[in-house]
């Protein structure tokens, strides 16, 4: 049996950040040594550059269960979350990232970081509604330190304060999903809402400095798809897109005799007859309102039953 290996051809030049994809920030640095807390997900990220090729993928090897997805910004995103049994352990995680130009593969250099982990150090909930992240820390997760020392990453509204909320146990936020600092994130299934809590800067000719002694970040992940469903047989006056462990967001669909759309029809009206070729006025309403994001029906189609996977099904819109 005869084996012909393939060989790409050769790159046209070695400089990185022409055609070999050169690795750049927030990229962690090669050996760079990363805490990770059991149950806590563990989140690196990276992102290379190159001129003459497009960046395409990421290959990488570590602990199982590791994931990765691609940001709209053009940012690899790995996350892990370990476990008991992986507590006191090192766990090696190598990367590269893969540019295209034409049929031609290119790599970057392969960077290594050593996570350890550790129990848990800042024990905290996170709860996500359709307009707000609510994020509870337990004090003694701060060392000793109280809402005067602490701060959101912008907290000059005075929403934003950590005074407002807390008690003698716990530091707690109200966070709006469009103020206080947050960062929206988004890639092809989530918008995701960033926010942390820091230690506050302190004056240049105190001597004690508590700079960066605790940072705890949060986040609330929204899923952008999800289908709302409607029968004729009963009114149902809110639907819920949710996804497990993450947020809510909440859609409204009624039904209107003509386009001014102005008194919906009763419920005691339904089931709703229409003539064939007869114009039907609906409805579909996102009550939540973020800065920055727009909320769309991308698709719409009718069943014989109140199923929205019975076969067939009449589509009335179709990707948006």
């Amino acid at each position: 049996m005869n084996i012909f290996p393939t060989v790409d051809p050769p790159v046209p030049t070695c400089q990185d950040g022409l055609y070999l994809p050169v690795l750049v920030s927030p990229t962690p640095a090669n050996g760079q040594r990363i805490t990770a807390e059991v149950h806590k997900e563990v989140e690196i990220r990276v992102k290379a550059q190159a001129a003459y090729s497009s960046i395409q993928n990421i290959i990488m090897s570590g602990p199982t269960n590791i994931t990765k997805h691609r940001t709209t910004k053009d940012e690899f995103v790995i996350k892990w979350t370990p476990t008991a049994d992986d507590l006191g352990d090192y766990y090696p995680l190598c990367f590269a990232v893969e540019s295209v130009s034409g049929s031609s593969i290119y790599q970057s250099e392969m960077r290594c970081v050593i996570m350890d982990v550790r129990k848990e150090q800042i024990a905290a909930r996170v709860t996500c509604t359709e307009s707000t992240m609510k994020v509870e820390v337990e004090r003694r997760s701060f060392f000793g330190l109280g809402e005067d020392h602490l701060r959101l990453s912008d907290p000059t509204n005075t929403v934003c304060s950590l005074r407002r909320y807390s008690n003698q146990t716990h530091i707690t936020a109200i966070i709006p999903l469009n103020a206080c600092g947050t960062q929206i994130e988004e890639d092809d299934d989530y918008l995701i809402f960033k926010n942390e809590i820091t230690t506050l800067d302190d004056a240049p000719n105190q001597l004690i400095t508590r700079k960066h002694l605790v940072e705890a970040r949060f986040y609330c992940q929204y899923p952008k798809r999800g289908k709302v469903t409607l029968g004729f047989t009963a009114h149902r006056k809110n639907v819920t897109v949710w996804e497990k462990g993450f947020g809510t967001f909440t859609y409204q669909f009624e039904f209107y005799p003509d386009s001014r759309f102005r008194t919906m029809i009763s419920p005691s009206s339904y089931p709703l007859d229409y003539d064939i070729g007869e114009r039907i006025y609906m409805q579909l309403d996102a009550s939540a309102s973020i800065n920055n994001t727009e909320m769309f029906v991308e698709s719409c189609r009718a069943a014989p039953y109140d199923n929205p996977n019975y076969h067939p099904t009449y589509s009335i819109i179709e990707n948006g």
